[in-house]
């Protein structure tokens, strides 16, 4: 669990270094590329279910073979290195510095 380092007009500020705790949290509360990667949603309710289930465990309807992060990474410009989702317009990587071609994503 991260911990504000700095209070700014009532905002928690965090220090760069605190990336990975950053990560950390975002997982924790269900956020992020690896809280992504464990999810599915049923097609038929909708509930968001852990990723290594087959069934919904609210409805019992067969869940989708994709992961929350494998649908959404079709949507979405990503790079071929590390797989972060960048923006049509990102150039390089923000995560590895690796070069992003529209057209080999």
């Amino acid at each position: 669990m991260w911990h504000p380092t700095q209070i700014q007009g009532g905002v928690e500020i965090m220090r760069e270094n605190d990336y990975v705790t950053r990560l950390e949290s975002m997982h924790y509360y269900g956020f992020g590329l690896e809280s992504m990667k464990e999810s599915k949603v049923c097609t038929h309710c909708g509930k968001i279910t852990k990723a290594k289930y087959l069934f919904c465990r609210e409805c019992g309807k067969k869940l989708p073979n994709d992961s929350l992060y494998q649908k959404y990474k079709e949507k979405h410009l990503y790079c071929s290195k590390c797989e972060t989702i960048v923006s049509d317009t990102t150039i390089y990587c923000p995560q590895c510095g690796h070069k992003i071609n529209n057209k080999e994503e």
